[in-house]
């Protein structure tokens, strides 16, 4: 049998990074500074750097850098992005054996937790039992070393660099946001705008 062999990035494709990052800033720095949704706001991002989008001091920015760095926990207080698509993720693919999904994320780990164990808890506690999980700046690499045959991420730059190592042997998608539409992708990176257009690709 032939196992169908997935990638999927985390923070702003499954996981609302977006809404937590200004949440916790708020929590942080007070509540003239906006609490962002990226379904609801998603035209506001334009750029990777936050901290510009919110208006952040540049101590702030460095303060906010520190504390989810020193504090992967933080991730465990994201919400679902496509609460209902996630959930089809599931019922579809996770226990399929004839699928192999993991979760590719660029998370940093602290010097005393694992983002990794941190990410599959959230991974469980939003349903999915089994999480396979890995935690990488070269998703490109990591990509061509599984074998993944389709992969998605927000990022320009993770595309690229799936697109790069694995060629046509993996289908690279891009979930649409402003901050990825700075630059002409390759026409074999397929522009998507849900979660959900993924789901329908597997």
């Amino acid at each position: 049998m032939a196992i169908k062999k997935i990638g999927i990035d985390l923070d702003g494709v499954v996981a609302d990074f977006y809404k937590g990052y200004t949440k916790l800033a708020t929590q942080k720095f007070g509540n003239h500074v906006e609490v962002l949704c990226s379904i609801k706001h998603r035209e506001r991002f334009s750029t990777w750097k936050l901290e510009k989008i919110m208006n952040l001091e540049k101590f702030q920015a460095e303060e906010m850098i520190e504390s989810i760095n020193n504090f992967p926990m933080f991730y465990e207080t994201l919400e679902l992005l496509y609460p209902e698509s996630w959930q089809k993720l599931i019922s579809e693919f996770s226990n399929r054996e004839d699928y192999e999904i993991t979760f590719i994320t660029s998370r940093k780990n602290s010097e005393s937790v694992s983002v990794r164990e941190v990410t599959k808890r959230w991974l469980q506690v939003q349903g999915w039992q089994n999480p396979s999980v890995i935690v990488t700046d070269e998703k490109g690499l990591f990509c061509k070393v599984l074998g993944i045959q389709k992969f998605v991420d927000d990022s320009l730059k993770n595309c690229l660099d799936v697109h790069t190592h694995c060629q046509e042997a993996c289908e690279v998608f891009i979930l649409d946001y402003p901050h990825n539409r700075d630059h002409q992708i390759p026409d074999s990176i397929k522009r998507i705008h849900t979660l959900e257009d993924f789901i329908k690709e597997l």
